[in-house]
């Protein structure tokens, strides 16, 4: 953004509206750097949150979708089933963001492990064909 900044004052040909456009985006950017540099802590919650719930609005919007697209599919009751169930948990999202997000955060990290543990097993057996 430092960079940009400095483009967007110094390049001659640049046309006046995107030159303050650019300044302005960029002095945004680079006042939200030092912004989630000092509050690390708030800044990770905060994106923590704001990904659980678009997560939650996808599985809301999804869930519509199944439910309209219901009446193409070779089992409509299954159909409306997913689709509500994921309106439901879309909803529970938008109601506890702060308890989906830690159990986000605790299934990523169990996945990563598992995805680890895997990936060692993987390793040591290849090591074994090789030998």
């Amino acid at each position: 953004a430092a960079i940009r900044l400095f483009t967007a004052v110094f390049e001659p040909l640049l046309p006046t509206g995107w030159r303050v456009t650019s300044i302005i985006s960029n002095l945004l950017i680079i006042l939200g750097g030092v912004i989630i540099l000092r509050n690390q802590a708030f800044s990770t919650a905060t994106l923590t949150t704001m990904v659980v719930i678009v997560a939650g609005f996808g599985w809301i919007v999804e869930g519509v979708m199944s439910i309209l697209e219901s009446e193409l599919s070779s089992n409509r009751a299954l159909a409306i089933l997913s689709g509500a169930l994921s309106i439901i948990a879309g909803m529970f999202v938008f109601i506890y963001p702060l308890w989906s997000a830690k159990m986000l955060v605790i299934f990523s990290g169990a996945a990563l492990l598992v995805f680890g543990v895997t990936l060692i097993v993987r390793a040591i057996q290849f090591g074994k064909l090789v030998h």
